[in-house]
């Protein structure tokens, strides 16, 4: 019986000691911990039935605190780790929710210590939803072709098919915005530019000519006009120069001998067809 008592109490003793060890280890770890270490959300997808129907109002909370974690880490000028999930857990909650999606490449894009590129890419995931569920948004598209093509791009090497994937689908987003009256006026002269970088001259050419018939400002419209003439003009260069070079090659197949004017008076030259040998 005392064997038992003793054990007993020896047993508590412990108890007891770890207890208190133990508390006294999470005051220490918890005092430890910085502000951006700490993510007290759920996963995402478990938001929805906890807001118990109030997804606005969750979302809205999760936005308020999402700026103030921005706000404070900028001030400390430390690395915002979670922004990306206070990002989505607001869009899970409420996908309408735009202003999430306007401050949330700003989060993510803008800090004293660069985010990962992978939080860049989650963002631009989101933004891409967006834009599906509200494609006549021209603010929308806006915020995202900027994000796409000067944030997420300019963060892979340059010329790699990352960065020209980014560019484009950028493009594709501030062409949209463009048509839909969004962003500076000087936009679809922007456009026009890069997606010429990009090798799409047809289609900065469209792009052109359709803001030539829907703009207001008569300097954007003959600085357009400019622009398109002087991208006709190349392209009619470059037609002209292939032509020329299958005209060459063409001669130099057939008549080598023959000076190449005499040989576009003659033309090509006729293949007899191949008739097989009797035996």
């Amino acid at each position: 019986m005392l064997r038992r008592l003793l054990t007993l109490g020896v047993l508590c003793a412990l108890f007891a000691g770890a207890s208190t060890l133990r508390a006294s280890a999470n005051r220490g770890y918890f005092a430890a911990q910085r502000f951006e270490d700490v993510y007290y959300l759920p996963p995402s997808p478990w938001l929805v039935p906890m807001s118990l129907g109030y997804r606005e109002a969750a979302a809205d909370f999760v936005f308020m605190k999402a700026l103030v974690y921005y706000g404070t880490g900028i001030g400390e000028r430390v690395a915002l780790r979670h922004v990306a999930e206070y990002a989505d857990a607001a869009f899970a909650l409420d996908p309408d929710f735009l202003e999430v999606q306007r401050w949330s490449t700003t989060w993510v894009a803008y800090q004293f210590q660069a985010a990962p590129v992978e939080d860049l890419e989650r963002i631009a995931g989101m933004l891409a939803a967006a834009e599906s569920s509200h494609p006549n948004h021209g603010e929308l598209a806006w915020w995202a072709g900027s994000f796409y093509a000067y944030e997420v791009a300019m963060r892979h090497p340059a010329r790699s098919e990352a960065r020209t994937r980014w560019q484009r689908k950028g493009y594709a987003s501030l062409e949209r915005a463009a048509r839909l009256g969004a962003g500076p006026q000087w936009l679809a002269l922007a456009n026009a530019a890069a997606l010429s970088r990009l090798g799409q001259r047809e289609q900065a050419i469209r792009h052109l000519e359709e803001m030539t018939r829907v703009t207001t400002d008569p300097r954007l419209r003959r600085e357009a006009l400019r622009r398109l003439a002087r991208f006709r003009r190349e392209n009619l260069e470059e037609s002209t120069d292939l032509a020329m070079q299958s005209l060459e090659r063409a001669w130099r197949a057939d008549y080598p001998y023959l000076d190449l004017g005499l040989y576009e008076l003659v033309g090509a030259r006729r293949r007899q067809p191949s008739t097989p040998l009797r035996p």
